[in-house]
């Protein structure tokens, strides 16, 4: 029925791909429960609610344990084994400091590549000033720069873009501004990015956008894996895995980047200058995907993932990728924990 109602899309066969992945992990998570809207919001509700008085008590058995171990002797204490969360930054160590410094300044990318719409809900008081009195939006030929695409006609993502990142439109070096799928040069596994000179730290810097639209959510849920494999020792023989959204979307940035030689010639400009691979959510899992294909060709490459969505490696690909990239989680954050396990472990908790 979602696909009759969507058949303006035309047909495709990476669009047929994502919905069947698409109608397969809904299908799996929501097997035999007969759910309503209703019951959906009320069955979150009340499973909100338990997992707070569950972690209420899980605080105080731990501040009960402590005080416990607090006065019995070390002959005494038996250890107590766990599963514990993935593991805080800590700040007393300097190298661990400069992850986060470095995570924090990248971090102004992942957020420009969005474009206009989070500039204003981020600058609600004076976003219309600093758009409209950029020189992107003021120039008489808004089309003039061709490594600029699909931007609307007041370029004020491309505005926004220099506003939240603080760059000069030279330092665009290509930027891909929206994934309209009645565009035909785009593919459905397509999302906006951007390549742009850092002049400061000396990078080139490849920021990846997250989900804002509808061709972002199929590739979210074409949750079926594709093999990423790696050459060097040990795991070129195990199961290195990917999602397989993330994966065709990051053989289309790939292929663009070497169709037009966007990086050969970045690099031939500056070749003092190191990679850098950032993304937010939909764009963090790409960002990650596609610093594995480049890492061979680019071995000082780094990757900054913002609350990237579940399930985007196996195992062993996350132990090959902790080498290279970063991710950074805030909280309790879902989308990160999102996978189609979790989501049926949701579904059985809410009966």
């Amino acid at each position: 029925k979602f696909k009759r109602l969507l058949n303006c899309f035309g047909e495709r066969d990476s669009l047929h791909t994502s919905f069947r992945d698409m109608a397969s992990a809904l299908s799996i998570a929501f097997h035999n429960k007969d759910y309503v809207v209703s019951d959906l919001v009320a069955g979150l509700t009340l499973l909100s609610r338990k997992q707070g008085l569950r972690d209420f008590y899980d605080q105080e058995v731990q501040r009960m344990r402590q005080w416990t171990m607090n006065i019995l002797t070390e002959d005494q204490k038996v250890p107590h084994y766990r599963y514990f969360p993935p593991r805080s930054l800590n700040f007393f160590d300097i190298d661990e400091q400069q992850v986060f410094v470095d995570g924090n300044y990248y971090l102004k990318y992942a957020i420009g590549i969005y474009g206009w719409p989070i500039h204003v809900f981020m600058n609600p008081c004076t976003c219309i000033c600093k758009l409209c009195c950029s020189e992107s939006c003021r120039r008489q030929n808004p089309r003039a720069n061709e490594s600029i695409l699909f931007d609307n006609c007041l370029m004020t993502n491309t505005a926004a873009l220099k506003q939240s990142s603080g760059i000069n439109e030279d330092d665009i070096l290509f930027s891909m501004l929206i994934n309209d799928v009645r565009i035909i040069y785009l593919e459905i596994y397509m999302t906006p990015f951007c390549v742009v000179r850092d002049q400061e730290k000396k990078k080139v810097v490849i920021s990846i956008r997250g989900s804002m639209s509808l061709m972002d959510a199929f590739t979210d849920m074409t949750v079926s894996i594709h093999r990423l494999r790696i050459d060097e020792e040990p795991f070129g023989d195990l199961k290195t895995y990917c999602h397989m959204g993330l994966f065709m979307t990051a053989v289309t940035i790939r292929n663009l980047l070497a169709d037009r030689e966007i990086l050969v010639k970045a690099f031939q400009m500056h070749p003092d200058y190191d990679l850098i691979i950032c993304g937010h959510s939909l764009g963090a899992g790409v960002a990650a995907v596609l610093s594995v294909m480049l890492k061979d060709e680019y071995p000082t490459l780094r990757g900054y993932c913002y609350s990237p969505v579940g399930g985007v490696f196996s195992f062993p690909l996350v132990e090959y990728s902790k080498k290279f990239i970063t991710s950074f989680i805030i909280g309790n954050d879902i989308i990160p924990r999102l996978t189609i396990r979790t989501l049926i472990h949701m579904t059985d908790s809410m009966t």
